[in-house]
């Protein structure tokens, strides 16, 4: 109850000096305005509590005062939301600018990064590339030496396994094993002249016959591989497969096929050592020409 009586109080202290306000507003915009002799000349004339109009003229300043305190409030509401939006729209205008400065400066910063990091790395690759040229261009000569020997490795062993082959295939008899096979391969290329297994006999054997036919056939070298007694083993494996040069790889075969089918070992009067001979002189031309 005391709190209500108290809220009651304070509401009449409030619209009195409300109602003081008012009265007193009009008076403070007449002297702003110059006009304020003129009120109190009014004012005067209706001081009279004797006068009816006295009340109605104080009622009158108050609703005056009201008034113009409402036309200020109002005023100063639309100046001040005008500022608001005002300074809302020119900060966000600010914070535009801003953001647009602060990419802008990013990128710059960003580029002269790059473009620094860019020139550090090229030069630091230069001095790299001149202090360790000479260790690169070793090991690119250790790489090249590597690569040559590997492939002349390989080279030779494909070689050995061909020959191989072709020992087994044909040599076997003729040769106590295949390390003097390769041996007379290796004196061929180098252009010795061996003497082939058997052709030196002058016995009763394959040898001495083979021996007697190539003298009597006049054919140098004897029955031996080509190089028996020539001086170029090509030269020799060219007589023995009866070819001139030039000729083609068709005309090797050619001749070959003939040469082998008058000396085969399956026919009649054939002579297997001859059959050997014409073999391997065809094995030489197809290694000096690179044929395959």
């Amino acid at each position: 109850m005391e709190d209500y009586e108290h809220k009651e109080w304070g509401y009449v202290v409030g619209f009195l000096i409300g109602v003081s306000i008012c009265w007193h507003t009009p008076f403070w915009v007449a002297e702003a305005i110059g006009y304020l002799d003129k009120l109190e000349a009014w004012v005067a004339i209706a001081d009279s509590w004797e006068n009816p109009l006295t009340l109605l003229s104080h009622l009158i300043l108050v609703i005056v005062g009201a008034a113009i305190n409402a036309a200020a409030f109002f005023i100063l509401f639309l100046i001040g939301y005008g500022l608001w939006r005002v300074s809302v729209a020119i900060g966000k205008w600010l914070l535009y600018q801003l953001e647009i400065l602060l990419t802008a400066l990013i990128t710059i910063a960003q580029w002269l990064v790059n473009g620094v990091i860019s020139i550090v790395t090229t030069i630091t690759r230069a001095i790299w590339d001149f202090l360790t040229w000479p260790l690169r261009f070793i090991f690119e000569v250790i790489g090249d030496l590597y690569a040559a020997f590997a492939q002349s490795t390989n080279r030779r062993r494909h070689e050995r396994v061909q020959l191989k082959q072709a020992y087994n295939e044909k040599y076997r008899q003729d040769f106590r094993s295949f390390r003097a096979f390769m041996k007379y391969w290796k004196a061929l290329q180098r252009g010795e002249n061996p003497p082939y297994p058997g052709s030196e006999g002058n016995g009763n054997g394959s040898g001495g016959n083979n021996g007697r036919r190539q003298k009597e056939n006049n054919n140098p070298g004897g029955s031996g591989a080509p190089g028996g007694n020539g001086s170029d083993p090509y030269q020799f494996a060219l007589n023995v497969i009866g070819l001139t040069e030039p000729f083609t790889k068709a005309e090797l075969n050619a001749r070959y096929k003939r040469a082998i089918a008058r000396c085969h070992p399956d026919k009649t009067g054939g002579d297997d050592r001859e059959a050997k001979r014409v073999n391997m002189a065809r094995d030489v031309i197809l290694k000096r020409k690179g044929w395959s």
